[in-house]
């Protein structure tokens, strides 16, 4: 018996391949990650080759004025810059903080990025209500070498041979053996001597000579 006819629309087909459109999101995403953990590898390893090879900072802090400063001015904040430098560069009376220095009267003229020393600083030491610090330059070095803080002087104008300041007490020493001109002292003066001092500490003239008034007493005062 003949095997019946089989209808085209009743044979049943494989059906068609379907495409798989999630897999290369997801290679995509693993590659991106990929590459990403591999630029923050790259990074983290510069970042601690260059923290191996930079030189370590200067050990030590100094202060420096940020511009220069007159003999007899009183340091405020905003004057000074900490600054870092090695053991050779370090004088070894530079202050490093600043709250310490803060209200000190300078002893000499310091010019801007040079390191502070107390020994351009005045000693602590409270003025008279009439009285004001006054940095006078003393032409002859050998005449300041014999004079130290506390002591008290007379100083007499060289072109007139006149008291300009009497018992003028001393508040501080210019180190000599610097290369800095105008070696002098700094001291208390009353506000209504200062008129007549100044003038007598000028550059073209002879200046004045610190005359000691009692050796013993000045002894005595150190």
């Amino acid at each position: 018996m003949p095997s019946a006819p089989t209808l085209p629309w009743l044979t049943s087909a494989p059906p068609p391949a379907t495409r798989r459109v999630g897999a290369p999101r997801r290679r995509l995403s693993v590659r991106k990650v990929r590459l990403a953990a591999a630029a923050v590898c790259a990074f983290l390893a510069t970042w601690l080759l260059a923290g191996l090879l930079a030189p370590d900072p200067p050990p030590h802090v100094v202060l420096t004025p940020v511009r220069d400063l007159p003999a007899g001015h009183a340091l405020v904040a905003g004057d000074l810059m900490p600054v870092r430098v090695t053991d050779d560069l370090r004088p070894a009376d530079a202050p490093s903080d600043v709250t310490a220095a803060v209200g000190r009267r300078l002893a000499r003229p310091v010019l801007a990025r040079e390191i502070l020393t107390a020994s351009a600083l005045t000693v602590v030491t409270a003025l008279a209500a009439n009285e004001r610090a006054v940095h006078v330059p003393i032409a002859d070095p050998g005449a300041v070498a014999t004079l130290h803080i506390g002591d008290r002087v007379d100083l007499v104008e060289g072109a007139a041979g006149r008291v300009v300041a009497a018992s003028a007490r001393i508040l501080s020493v210019d180190d000599i053996t610097t290369d800095r001109g105008g070696h002098g002292i700094v001291i208390a003066v009353p506000y209504d001597r200062i008129s007549g001092l100044v003038p007598a500490m000028g550059a073209e003239g002879p200046g004045v000579t610190p005359v000691l008034r009692d050796a013993r007493a000045a002894g005595a005062a150190r």
